[in-house]
């Protein structure tokens, strides 16, 4: 079956369905080797990690399409000093390992994807960083959380112009897309600038504008213009989610 058929397949068959079981049907869909071995990876990751720092993970945030200029894990620590983070007890992990282009479907995307998907349902994801089409690709699988939930009254009013939306009403009544490559294919979404256009608007994402003007452009390189902020909508970290959030837009 074409990539484009399976997409399709894929979308019908989970868009009218819960939240838990559209996350075990997308799992489901690549397959169980597939998964057992990516189990496997993140359980002996999740392992790993336990035993060696001994600590409570309060954030992990997913930055897709990003090169670690550094690799040094000075950012992190930066923002475990900012956020007034207990070192000795508590860990931060910012993962810019993960890739997806959604033109020319691969193997890295493939993975990234699979990798996502499980660790929402595990609920160690928390933050996604990346460009519109990636935040688009999991927004309308409702899989973002909406900001009103996290920000206070005042960072709304300080973001309100940065925000990035999704129309709920496409979301629950979503048609299939056209056959064609995803090169070609468009949905039929408005402007997640314009929440006029929108039947049902829903803030899921801050816009972070150019990264060149902001301090974690030292640290990180991320691909695209105005990457998205969002957090995933079954995080139990979200109020850290915040601060990380403002420790990101600062210049």
């Amino acid at each position: 079956m074409a990539k484009m058929d399976e997409f399709k397949a894929e979308r019908a068959a989970i868009k009218d369905k819960p939240f838990k079981e559209r996350l075990a049907y997308f799992i489901e869909y690549y397959g169980a080797r597939t998964l057992l071995i990516a189990v496997c990876v993140i359980g002996l990751f999740t392992v790993i990690i336990k035993n060696i720092t001994a600590k409570d993970v309060v954030l992990y945030a997913a930055m897709y399409n990003t090169m670690d200029l550094k690799k040094d894990g000075a950012y992190a620590e930066s923002f475990k000093e900012y956020a007034q983070i207990n070192p000795k007890q508590q860990d931060v992990i910012i993962d810019e390992t993960m890739y997806i282009d959604l033109v020319h479907w691969d193997e890295y995307t493939n993975s990234s994807i699979e990798k996502t998907m499980l660790f929402i349902t595990s609920q160690e994801l928390d933050v996604m960083i990346s460009q519109e089409f990636v935040i688009e690709y999991f927004a309308y699988f409702d899989l973002l959380m909406d900001v009103r939930e996290f920000l206070t009254p005042e960072q709304l009013e300080k973001y309100k112009d940065s925000l990035y939306y999704i129309d709920r009403h496409m979301l629950e009544n979503e048609q299939e897309p056209e056959d064609s490559l995803y090169l070609e294919y468009k949905h039929d979404y408005p402007d997640p600038r314009k929440p006029e256009l929108m039947k049902d608007p829903v803030p899921v994402g801050i816009y972070m504008g150019d990264t060149n003007e902001l301090a974690i452009r030292s640290s990180y390189y991320i691909d695209g213009d105005a990457p998205v902020f969002g957090v995933v909508v079954n995080s139990k970290n979200a109020a850290w989610a915040n601060q990380f959030l403002e420790f990101v837009m600062q210049k």
